[in-house]
């Protein structure tokens, strides 16, 4: 049976060695896993890897499979690489059907919101292009939907293929998080951790010790203060944004299997970056788990990874390596004239940035300017921006950056009760955020075979980090390494 899989690559595709071993790689191992976790870098092919997985489970198994992506950008991008394959889009994809001879058009979500009667708003129409796709999904051999598509209709089948399987975690604590609403509770703006809001709550009782809801509220937080980081910020409410807290849980392992129920038989996660952690993290951890590392099809040598472990930046260091870590950054501008990309987090960067701000090249940003200085900075002509927050989702290819500097590895702030436990519960568990965002960060300068770009990191705590869970990182970034 060997080679079967090669004849579910669609049609006028030939694919790639890597995504042939990838293929032939699962076939082999078929029968003896029940989760593959496929790792492949940038430019890996994930696409035509899924595209092929699909047909696949329904060729060899005749199962219903899912190919489910984060969000509708790339959604999209399935629908221009392989036009036959069968897609559910969101609602504003499907025109009213009602107006199609009309100089008014809407499209189904306007329908539904805008123009039925009162006692009939947000219902759907009689032959309704929406629900006909909705209904047309659930019987197909293989779709191709967002996540919360897939979930919210539950359009579960055999196989689940999840492209950016790394991004499933987030999604499940975010799912299990409990919203504490701000027009229930009125706790005050500047409440953002959970010690805050513990604190808080005491503050507030103290005052009003007979309030039910802070009673409530509080017993809450001492049965979970341990598990739960707080997120501030909107949420749907009844049809509207309200401001809220979410306390999101660090662990979803005893999570119900929302994404996965018994019917789902195998499971594929894609991404550059899932390891095996990952997926005991998601509850997942005892079933027979088969990982496949692809190589880079980008040569090594165009994307170096030096490792020149000159500064302490932990929190105890007292930002005594400040001086010479700007001088350092400063000395690679002089001799880069190319744009360049340094990541540091918020409280570092402002910490540089008397250090950095003189030179011309450098351009900072915070939170509300962070879209308009990177769009400046990529029509600038030798820019260095100091990137917070910016390890995964942006595109450096070609001339748009050639050297980068990690200056910080990303650990999550041990202030923080839910991190602290998690360190020393589960110290590989604390690690592999920061494995992750190294590795996504690694990512942004080299984007293909014909790129070239190279990566400085420079905080000594990645040598803890690489030497104690190796592991948590993917053969062709360890291949990548220069130590200095």
């Amino acid at each position: 049976m060997s080679g079967e899989v090669l004849k579910a690559v669609p049609r006028g595709w030939t694919p790639r060695d890597v995504q042939r071993d990838i293929l032939l790689k699962v076939e082999e191992k078929f029968d003896s896993a029940d989760v593959f976790i496929i790792r492949l870098p940038v430019a890996g092919g994930k696409s035509l890897i899924s595209a092929s997985l699909a047909r696949y489970l329904n060729q060899r198994k005749k199962w219903k499979s899912r190919l489910i992506v984060p969000n509708n950008m790339l959604l999209n991008q399935y629908v221009d690489s392989f036009p036959w394959l069968p897609t559910l889009q969101k609602r504003t994809s499907y025109e009213c059907t009602l107006y199609e001879n009309q100089s008014v058009r809407y499209n189904c979500e306007q329908h539904r919101a805008f123009t039925t009667t009162k006692d009939k708003k947000g219902t759907y129409c009689k032959g309704c292009p929406y629900v006909k796709a909705l209904r047309k999904s659930r019987v197909l051999p293989y779709v191709t939907l967002n996540y919360y598509t897939y979930l919210a209709y539950k359009l579960y089948g055999e196989g689940l293929i999840i492209d950016e399987g790394h991004l499933i975690s987030g999604m499940l604590k975010s799912l299990a998080a409990k919203k504490l609403w701000h027009h229930d509770y009125k706790f005050p703006n500047w409440v953002r951790t959970y010690g805050q809001l513990y604190r808080w709550t005491n503050e507030a009782l103290s005052r009003k010790p007979e309030d039910k809801k802070l009673l409530a509220l509080l017993k809450e937080l001492k049965a979970n203060k341990t598990r739960y980081l707080i997120e501030k910020g909107m949420a749907s409410y009844r049809g509207e944004d309200r401001q809220c807290l979410k306390l999101i849980p660090v662990d979803v392992k005893n999570e119900p299997p929302l994404l996965w129920p018994s019917k789902v038989k195998k499971i594929f996660f894609l991404s550059g970056t899932i390891n095996r952690k990952d997926i005991e993290d998601i509850g997942l951890g005892d079933r027979r788990i088969c990982v496949i590392d692809a190589p880079s099809p980008i040569p090594v040598e165009q994307r170096p990874l030096y490792l020149d472990l000159q500064f302490s930046l932990s929190a105890g260091a007292k930002d005594k390596d400040l001086p010479a870590l700007a001088e350092y950054i400063l000395e690679a501008a002089r001799l880069n004239p190319t744009r360049g990309f340094i990541h540091a987090p918020y409280s570092l960067a402002n910490k540089l940035k008397p250090y950095l701000a003189e030179n011309p090249r450098i351009m900072f940003h915070n939170s509300s300017s962070k879209h308009d200085v990177f769009h400046r900075f990529l029509n600038s002509e030798d820019g260095i921006m100091v990137a917070s927050g910016m390890y995964e989702g942006i595109d450096l290819a070609g001339d748009a950056a050639r050297w980068q500097i990690v200056t910080k590895v990303p650990w999550a702030n041990l202030m923080e009760p839910a991190m602290k436990y998690l360190a020393e519960a589960d110290p590989e568990g604390y690690a592999n955020e920061a494995a992750r965002l190294v590795t996504q960060a690694y990512g942004r300068v080299c984007r293909g075979p014909e790129d070239f770009g190279a990566t400085t990191i420079v905080d000594r705590s990645f040598a803890r980090l690489i030497n104690e869970w190796p592991e948590l990182f993917p053969g062709w970034l360890k291949d990548a390494i220069v130590t200095e």
